[in-house]
């Protein structure tokens, strides 16, 4: 009977372990979080927590406030300047919109180029971002962005003026 009760549960690992549980495909990749530098240093917060982000619709500005679905700039927490867009920007909206504005509070605008591509099931279990829609471009007044060296996973954008 122990030799019974050991061979059925040594099935039952067998058995377990071979089936991985595929996780699902991500709709969408991770938020988009980035730092703006001037000078190598970062914004001052007061600056930072009033920027706005919105995009041109027919001419209109519609900042992100407007509509629930249409993304928000949001300031980190720990001091260092970092602002996340919880939501893909370029997708949510359906029009295509790539190119998108940051508005500072003395009326300064960058403009912020942002790229996705739209995968296949196949495609996207294969990519390393595991989802639907890979990041192609970022740019920051119309230099590719890459990541900071001090911050890991954070998009650098330096600021000219």
């Amino acid at each position: 009977m122990k030799n019974l009760i050991t061979l059925v549960g040594m099935l039952f690992l067998f058995s377990s372990s071979s089936c991985i549980k595929q996780r699902d495909v991500n709709q969408f990749p991770n938020d988009l979080v980035f730092i703006i530098k001037k000078n190598g240093e970062k914004l001052n917060d007061d600056i930072l927590n009033n920027m706005k982000l919105y995009y041109l619709k027919q001419g209109s500005k519609i900042y992100s406030f407007d509509r629930a679905n249409v993304p928000s700039l949001e300031l980190l927490d720990g001091g260092l300047g970092i602002q996340k867009i919880p939501f893909p920007i370029g997708i949510e909206n359906g029009n295509g919109t790539k190119n998108y504005y940051l508005e500072y509070p003395n009326g300064d605008i960058d403009t912020l180029y942002v790229d996705y591509q739209k995968l296949d099931h196949d495609e996207a279990i294969k990519d390393p971002c595991y989802c639907y829609f890979k990041l192609v471009e970022i740019k920051f007044n119309g230099v590719r962005a890459s990541y900071d060296m001090a911050i890991k996973n954070v998009y650098r954008f330096d600021k000219l003026n």
